[in-house]
């Protein structure tokens, strides 16, 4: 009768040893699910925001490229002191330029924003 006494304690013990093991592994799955829902979330607000960012350079391209055409015209087309096409193409070479800065700028700016993309994902790991 002892050893039964003996051999039952052995499978309590047991499974109340894989009771509290399945138990930590569903607490363990469950931070693990918190902690990647976080950081989903965390990735998808700088996704937001670098969108955010390439909207607003957009615009603003859009809106200086409109500016230096405008003045572009008034300077080489409109402008009475200009009489001769020599003049109208230095300032036209000047304003290619400045627009070939602009781009340049904006690549810069566009490759920032790109790598910073790179942050957001980092996120997800």
């Amino acid at each position: 009768m002892e050893s039964y006494k003996w051999y039952f304690r052995s499978i309590i013990f047991v499974l109340c040893s894989i009771l509290t093991l399945n138990t930590l592994q569903i607490f363990s799955h469950y931070k693990d699910r918190i902690e990647q829902s976080q950081q989903f979330e965390a990735s998808q607000e700088c996704y937001k925001l670098q969108i955010k960012k390439l909207q607003d350079l957009t615009t603003k391209t859009t809106n200086d490229i409109a500016d230096i055409a405008s003045e572009y015209t008034q300077d080489v087309y409109e402008n009475q002191k200009i009489d001769r096409i020599a003049e109208q193409q230095l300032i036209s070479s000047e304003y290619s330029l400045i627009e070939l800065q602009h781009l340049s700028m904006q690549n810069i700016e566009m490759l920032n924003i790109v790598v910073s993309l790179s942050v957001c994902d980092s996120y997800n790991r």
